[in-house]
């Protein structure tokens, strides 16, 4: 795009003129809201719709008022802010005192003579990393009640947002939905972190509309299964993983082609121990300030362990050195910034941190160079906190939120592909990819007072046509996870249940339950088969994890 005087007229000034007319000046601080109303006026110009938004959730009209409230003149303060704003955001210098001109003109801040600084440069895939974004999602729901605070963390939904910046350097492997590899792959996401009370809010989006994201379907209700009481035969506990110091499993990773599990405790620490032995695998992995581990990770070649904390931060160790590498901050606001999830691409070259405060994180892992930004920072559409991540055997990212919706997303470009939504607005709190990538299990939890298994649903979706199915309700579910035909769920209750799936017709049918020895109050909070599918690890909420040989 050749650079121009302000003074020359161009489509944002007008529209943001409109917007502000219309809907009053605060709406240039709700994201979510402009970039609706910026996506319907200019539809064919996202790139600078994106930073608009951008500048939106940096509140840089707030600054520009405020500025000029304490009497500096409308011209420096558009400098200043647009400055600020650079400093802040991936976006070149030029584009901020763009964004914020623009800004200072639809407030009536400036003349509309005012030429300081040229539009942006045009943005495209594969154009200069500072300047490149991704498409905008865009959600048409009205941001509900936020959910009350949420027992073992908090769960209440972050700000509204609705933006996806992109830097460029995203590169992940693999086509969508291709037939996964002969052996087994364990694919999955989801821990008992927290559980979900309070009010909820469904989305309100259309099944489909032009312009939106892409096409939104729920799961059929369907008939609950039966769930049998007898443990399955050939599975047995073989190991008893104590640490001896109170706390709460909150998730499971292995070390491929190894014994060796990784578990994660609310006590702040990673715990490793053999499965074959049920012994301690060197001293464990603390996290720093004494906060809890939310989520673990091991990449996919066994060399980085990652584990996310109760404040937002993903720490990289080396295993075998036990050096650390990394200290991995999510962006965004501070409220309610955790790691509810964390997940490593196939590839390993990427890592995608969950967050309370409302975005999907991934991260570009180069233990030469590891980054300070996330490469690419998708936006819970719905403006929700984002509880679970997975990705399926072809990278292909599956996100969920705090008020039942499921993303599908381009990991390399940030493309959306697909917007499922599970009944009832409640946490999706586990999802998990059948090995070939063909289903997508989703589970939802919240604790209901008095009632120890909580109320949860087990739900399967066909990822190609996006068709879903109801499963069981058997409490709240926090965690999921496939090995083969396989599906073992987490409950609330202190069980952990099996069914067979058929992937091809969402049919499932019980295999067994795994009654958990010593369950804590919330029941079973994790589990993770090893990647040869040998043995089966269940945590639960009493800060013991079990090793189940499985036949």
């Amino acid at each position: 795009m050749a650079a121009s005087s302000f003074q020359q007229p161009n489509p944002a000034r007008t529209a943001l003129g409109e917007i502000v007319a219309e809907h009053g000046p605060g709406v240039l601080s709700e994201p979510a809201r402009l970039g609706n109303l910026l996506s319907d006026l200019l539809p064919d110009d996202q790139p600078v719709v994106r930073m608009l938004v951008a500048a939106a959730e940096d509140r840089v009209a707030e600054s520009l008022r405020e500025h000029v409230a304490q009497g500096m003149d409308a011209a420096t303060a558009a400098r200043l802010a647009g400055a600020s704003f650079a400093d802040r955001t991936m976006f070149s210098r030029e584009a901020c005192l763009w964004i914020a001109g623009e800004m200072a003109l639809a407030l009536g801040l400036l003349a509309s003579g005012y030429a300081d600084a040229a539009p942006p440069p045009e943005v495209t895939v594969g154009a200069v990393p500072r300047t490149q974004t991704a498409p905008l999602p865009r959600s048409t729901s009205p941001r509900g009640p936020q959910p009350a605070a949420r027992g073992r963390r908090r769960a209440t939904s972050a700000g509204m947002v609705a933006a996806a910046i992109v830097v460029a350097g995203v590169l992940v492997a693999g086509a969508i939905f291709a037939v996964a590899r002969g052996h087994i792959e364990v694919l999955q996401t989801g821990n008992a972190r927290r559980h979900a009370t309070g009010p909820h809010h469904p989305s309100a989006s259309p099944s489909h509309q032009p312009g939106s994201r892409g096409h939104r379907h729920s799961a059929s209700p369907g008939t609950p299964d039966s769930t049998s009481p007898a443990t399955p035969i050939g599975y047995q506990i073989t190991a008893a993983l104590n640490p001896g110091a109170p706390g709460s499993m909150t998730s499971v990773a292995w070390i491929p082609g190894t014994s060796i599990v990784a578990v994660g405790d609310k006590d702040g620490s990673v715990y490793l121990w053999d499965a074959a032995t049920g012994r301690p695998y060197g001293q464990p992995f603390t996290v720093p300030g004494g906060r809890q581990v939310f989520a673990i990770a091991i990449s996919p070649d066994g060399t980085t362990l990652a584990a996310g904390d109760s404040a937002g931060t993903t720490y990289l160790w080396n295993i075998a050195t036990r050096q650390p590498e990394a200290a991995l901050r999510d962006p965004g606001p501070a409220s309610h910034r955790e790691v509810d999830s964390l997940a490593f691409s196939h590839d390993g070259r990427m890592l995608v941190s969950a967050d309370g405060n409302g975005a999907a994180n991934l991260w570009v892992v180069d233990p030469a160079h590891q980054p300070t930004v996330p490469a690419l920072r998708l936006l819970d559409p719905a403006g929700s906190g984002v509880w679970s991540a997975v990705f399926s055997s072809d990278d292909v990212l599956a996100t969920g939120d705090y008020s039942g919706n499921i993303y599908l997303w381009d990991p390399r470009t940030g493309a959306d592909l697909g917007h499922l939504v599970i009944p009832g607005g409640i946490s999706v709190t586990a999802l998990a990819f059948s090995t070939d990538g063909i289903t997508l299990a989703a589970a939802t939890g919240r604790e209901s007072a008095g009632t120890p298994p909580g109320s949860g649903d087990l739900y399967l979706f066909r990822t190609a046509t996006h068709a879903g199915q109801f499963i069981a309700s058997v409490g709240a579910i926090w965690a999921l996870q496939f090995a083969g035909h396989i599906l073992a769920a987490a409950s609330g209750g202190g069980q952990t249940f099996l069914w067979t799936v058929s992937t091809g017709s969402l049919d499932a049918t019980s295999a067994g339950t795994l009654p958990d020895p010593d369950s804590g109050s919330q029941g079973v909070g994790t589990l993770g088969y090893s990647p040869d599918g040998k043995w089966l690890v269940t945590g639960d909420t009493n800060g013991q994890a079990y090793v189940w040989q499985t036949g």
